[in-house]
């Protein structure tokens, strides 16, 4: 088979299987596959394909097929233009998170050597994303689970980031390491599914760690934790919280920073226009 017949054949069993974009798929794991690039695809699509490149392209789309994360099967996606290292047992960095990491950057832009927070810090795409944007901040990320921590470090090399420290630790607990610190920005995307919603999302959100989705009964332990805790005892006065949000939470999550007696309590739009972040300073 040609490489235009690959991609062709590809394509139509996704679609079969009732993926919503199977070009665009075909389009990540083909070039993948083959080690090629979309221009080689385009001059190049009637050459004859190697036959165990044919095989493993054919054993992705099957996965595919079945709801498998593209982006685990590519090993890494991009995030801010960076590119992240991502695999099972870590969170995928997505382009609506992209609104938390520019609400962080626009408070911080003007600080000399700010501190910042980034708790939940999974593939670490939200603070290397800042500590890379904003080269005089240092950026502490705190993870909990084995396997994102992992990422998480990697992630730091692979990005070329010496301005970001990880800490592996609860932040439901005390952690040792930050006693007596001070941030400038406490930023966060944590799990916020509700316990009971999580056997009902998409198959191929259900591959991602539990751990990462599972935000308690009412969807609201992280906020709760983050607000009561974090900001109280770790965010300087003047000092940014900034987290993201699921849908329909932020009448919720703007309550619990209310009742934190943070100030200047506001929303912003991801950009499909849906309520994301909810970000707050503290006066007090």
């Amino acid at each position: 088979m040609t490489i235009n017949q690959i991609y062709i054949k590809g394509k139509l069993i996704l679609k079969e299987a009732g993926n919503e974009n199977p070009a665009f798929d075909c389009m990540y794991i083909l070039p993948h596959c083959f080690n090629i690039n979309r221009h080689y695809l385009i001059m190049n699509g009637n050459t004859e394909a190697d036959k165990d490149k044919e095989k493993n392209f054919f054993n992705f789309i099957s996965k595919r097929a079945k709801g498998y994360p593209l982006q685990y099967l590519l090993g890494e996606w991009e995030f801010m233009g960076l590119k992240f290292i991502v695999g099972e047992g870590v969170l995928i960095p997505r382009e609506d998170t992209e609104t938390l990491v520019n609400e962080c950057l626009m408070h911080i832009s003007k600080k000399e050597k700010p501190e910042v927070l980034d708790l939940c810090a999974g593939s670490g795409a939200i603070g290397i994303s800042i500590a890379s944007l904003k080269k005089d901040s240092h950026v502490t990320c705190v993870e909990y689970s084995d396997d994102a921590f992992e990422y998480l470090k990697k992630n730091v090399i692979n990005n070329n980031v010496d301005n970001v420290s990880c800490i592996k630790g609860d932040i439901f607990k005390d952690i040792s390491s930050l006693k007596n610190k001070k941030f400038d920005a406490i930023v966060s995307n944590p799990p916020y599914i509700k316990t009971s919603e999580i056997d009902s999302l998409q198959v191929e959100v259900r591959y991602e760690p539990y751990m990462a989705l599972d935000g308690g009964e009412d969807g609201l332990s992280f906020y709760k934790v983050i607000s009561q805790k974090w900001v109280k005892e770790y965010l300087k006065v003047g000092g940014l919280v900034a987290v993201e949000i699921g849908m329909g939470q932020g009448g919720d999550v703007k309550k619990i920073f209310e009742d934190a007696k943070l100030s200047n309590i506001q929303l912003a739009n991801d950009i499909h226009g849906i309520k994301r972040v909810v970000y707050a300073v503290k006066t007090e």
